[in-house]
Formats: C-alpha cells, structure tokens, sequence
C-alpha cells in the first residue's frame, strides 16, 4: 500500500536493539529474506557486523554447505541438517518413493556424509564417491547439477561473504532470480538453512534471532517457503528465533495452507492504513473489535510520518514512525 512497512520495521528493529543495549543485554542477531533491497541501506550503515547476500546468475554468492565448525553445533546434528537439505537437493520424499525406500536413501546419504567428515574432506565431489562406494550411484548421479551443472556457482566458496561470528545482521535478497526458477529455488532452500544453523548456533549462545520476512506473499508462493514458515513459526521458538513475516495485503497471509499457522502464531501485529478495502476481512481474521477497526480507519500519513496500529495480546496502540 505504500504505508512505510519495510522503513517501519526497520525503525522497530533498530529501537530493539536499543532498549537491549540499554538492558545491558546482547541485542539479537537480524536477518531479513527479501526481494528488491528494502535493507540494503539499513545494512550498509551498520558496517563491519552486517552483510548483504545478493544472489544473481550472474555473480551467486557461494555458500559452502560442508563447513562445520564444532563451536555451531555438534557434528551430528550438522549432519542431520546437511542429510534433510541434500534430501531436498535430491527431490526425494517419503511421499514419492515410499517409507521404506526413502529411509533407505536417507540413511545412505546420512552414512555417506559421516565417512566423508571423518576423513576430513567433505565436499560434493566426496560424498559422490562415498555414495558410489556404498551402491547408490544413482544419488551420486542426481548430484551432477550441484558439482558441475548450472547451480554449482552457488556452491563454491566465497571467503567475502562468509558469515563470521561478529556479523549480526544478513539479508539475503532473491530479486534478481525472479526469472531463474531453479536457481531461486535452490538459492531460497541454502538461505533457509544457513538462517536455521546460525540461529541454532546463537541459541546456544543465549542470543535470540529476529527473522523478517519481507514481501511474504512471495515465499509463501511455493511449498519450500510454507514449509519453512510454517516449521519456523512453530518450531523456532526452541531455537530463539522470532519469525516476523510483512505484506502488502492482509489476504496474502489468507491460505488454508498457512493462514493458522501465521496468525495464529502471531503474539504482535503492526497494521499500516488498509486504504479503500472491505474492512469486514479485517475483523474476521485477525479477530479485532469495533474500536481497534475505528483505530485502523483513523490512522494518518504525513510527508514526516506514517502510523501504524500495533496490536500485541489484548493491547492496541498506535504508533508513529
């Protein structure tokens, strides 16, 4: 609608971070998906501890899905992650080849991975002959396209945007992929886990992980995404991880697929100037009463400012960014 969500976000992201330093507490580690540079600016002012990753056929920024690093996370459960993702890289799933044949190949692709760590030497072009060794060439096969193909760029290393420990802030932005399916799917799947592992990582630190989704009618277009944002409204919680999800139109968050799990999910919810729509859709989903829908209604713009109706349990308040 053009009400200022992406600057508004910003602007509550940057006075949390605020009332932590103020606590004497560690502020939490930022990470935002987005497609179009919304944060870009927000990040190149922050400097050394913020990094945006934005990901293009031309020059994709290589991410090394074999680093592990004892100080993350233990082995197995690197493992276990690594395992779910090649699954994924794959295209396997239970659903399509069977209980008994899927856990057969998640177990091959899981034993494969480990002889491969404990011989020092994980990578693509290891694990295809681990899996070789142990009789499914036919998953070695599949992994072509990761180590040779069009998606390989993707994969090798690029030391400038390796995600230290110092970095607190990461964007990773998909617009330019809009028109590379495959890639965008791939791309949008390695920041997924990058964005699990990390926030795993700074749980263990007791560091929480705030999680902006922006234009979420986007990622909740395909099953990777309503997985995701469904497992991580659910689930992320354990890991320190509050999901925060922005869109244009209240319908976007409207799905049977999803609509229960976001908004349901959902402890706050800032509401910018719905402009000329039916406001009984606001009312039914997100359960408001007659005042806060009068409160909607009456929220103003100026060339200075924008408000917004910030609802969190059984408070409403209007507030001016």
């Amino acid at each position: 609608t053009g009400w200022g969500k992406s600057y508004a976000m910003q602007y509550q992201l940057a006075c949390a971070e605020a009332h932590y330093l103020a606590r004497g507490e560690t502020p939490p580690r930022l990470f935002f998906l987005d497609k179009g540079g919304s944060y870009r600016r927000f990040l190149e002012v922050r400097g050394a501890d913020a990094l945006y990753i934005p990901f293009s056929p031309d020059s994709p920024p290589g991410i090394d899905i074999f680093r592990h690093s004892a100080d993350e996370e233990p082995l197995e459960t690197h493992v276990s992650r690594l395992t779910w993702l090649l699954l994924d890289f794959l295209r396997l799933s239970e659903a399509d080849a069977g209980p008994a044949a899927f856990e057969a190949r998640k177990a091959a692709v899981q034993q494969a991975l480990f002889r491969v760590y404990e011989a020092g030497a994980a990578s693509f072009a290891s694990l295809e002959a681990e899996l070789t060794r142990l009789g499914h060439g036919e998953l070695a096969q599949a992994l072509y396209p990761y180590q040779h193909g069009s998606l390989a760029a993707l994969f090798v290393d690029n030391p400038r945007l390796v995600l230290a420990p110092h970095i607190n802030a990461v964007c990773w932005d998909l617009f330019r992929l809009n028109e590379h399916p495959d890639m965008k799917r791939v791309a949008l799947r390695l920041a997924v886990y990058q964005i699990r592992k990390l926030a795993y990582a700074a749980a263990r630190r007791r560091q929480t992980t705030y999680l902006v989704i922006d234009e979420a009618w986007d990622f909740l277009s395909g099953n990777l995404g309503i997985e995701f944002v469904i497992d991580a409204l659910r689930t992320g919680r354990k890991d320190g991880l509050a999901v925060i999800c922005l869109s244009q139109q209240l319908e976007d968050f409207a799905h049977p697929a999803f609509r229960a799990a976001i908004l349901g999910n959902a402890g706050s919810r800032l509401i910018g100037h719905p402009g000329k729509v039916n406001m009984q859709s606001f009312r039914e989903l997100l359960n408001l009463n007659d005042r806060q829908i009068d409160m909607i209604q009456r929220l103003k713009a100026s060339a200075d400012y924008r408000e917004f109706l910030l609802v969190t349990n059984d408070r409403s308040e209007v507030v001016r960014v």
